[in-house]
């Protein structure tokens, strides 16, 4: 249980400072919003700066004992819808680069990306074909691999700050 969790820190902060998180602060009413990707928060984070005067789009350090006094929240979403919404996300960020680069490097390889398939032709697919693409995905995926954050399990990103 400690590697994995240990493994979901290490691919949930790929893209930033070790133990940083992505967070939107407001300082006059002590209260800090921590962003989890998928789970409404470009509304919330919005919401955080219209209603609060937070300053969004920090990368913050919650480990300090500067954060104890502040009042933490955040949204989470029921996990399958979000687990397909985040796959989409993955889909159309990995096949917009599959179309400017032409190339699949990087990508995570349990992703359907088919040699034939394109963006056009991945926004023109019907429900059921969707489906089933998600479903190649969570077959082949073996639940450790999360090339991208829209995936990673919402429980790793608050249990490392809560």
């Amino acid at each position: 249980a400690l590697k994995f969790q240990q493994h979901l820190t290490s691919i949930m902060f790929h893209r930033r400072p070790k133990h940083q998180v992505f967070c939107a602060v407001s300082e006059r009413f002590k209260l800090l919003y921590l962003h989890i990707p998928k789970s409404a928060s470009s509304t919330s984070r919005q919401l955080m700066v219209e209603l609060f005067g937070a300053i969004d789009n920090q990368y913050l350090d919650l480990g300090g004992k500067e954060w104890l006094s502040y009042h933490k929240v955040s949204i989470v979403r029921e996990p399958t819808d979000r687990l397909f919404s985040g796959f989409d996300e993955m889909m159309k960020r990995a096949l917009f680069k599959k179309q400017k680069n032409n190339t699949r490097n990087g990508q995570p390889p349990s992703l359907p990306l088919e040699e034939d398939l394109t963006l056009t032709k991945y926004l023109s697919m019907q429900p059921a074909e969707l489906t089933r693409k998600f479903e190649q995905f969570i077959m082949s995926w073996d639940g450790l691999e999360v090339a991208d954050e829209h995936v990673a399990l919402q429980a790793a990103v608050l249990s490392q700050w809560w």
